[in-house]
């Protein structure tokens, strides 16, 4: 039983080992190594896919939400517009007035430049 066992390999034997499998890859066409043209390629042109994609999603989502701020500001302005006309039927006082359409106001606003600079980033080159 003995003699049935082999003996670990000594270290520079794997080394040796690990060199001839690495210089047949090397040679052979089975794996392209990270640092051949071909493979610099196919990485360049899977990150130039990438970003057309990124750029055509950028594009539907800058359509979309312009839609809505507009609708956003113009049913903001539509609610002001009610308000003032009906303020005789409410009886809102001129402080409270004030102060209602000034923060709410202020809040679109806010809310409407924050989304703005999210979707619409400066140009960083």
């Amino acid at each position: 039983m003995a003699d049935e066992i082999e003996p670990t390999p000594a270290p520079n034997d794997l080394q040796k080992l690990f060199e001839s499998i690495r210089a047949s890859l090397k040679s052979s066409n089975i794996v392209d190594s990270p640092d051949s043209p071909k493979e610099i390629e196919r990485l360049q042109k899977e990150e130039y896919e990438e970003k057309i994609e990124g750029l055509k999603q950028d594009r539907a989502e800058r359509k979309k939400y312009a839609l809505r701020y507009y609708l956003l500001v113009v049913g903001w302005l539509l609610a002001v517009i009610a308000l003032l006309a009906f303020n005789k039927k409410l009886c809102l006082g001129e402080n409270v007035l004030l102060m209602l359409l000034g923060t709410t106001t202020a809040n679109i606003v806010a809310v409407l430049i924050l989304v703005a600079k999210y979707l619409f980033p400066a140009k960083s080159r």
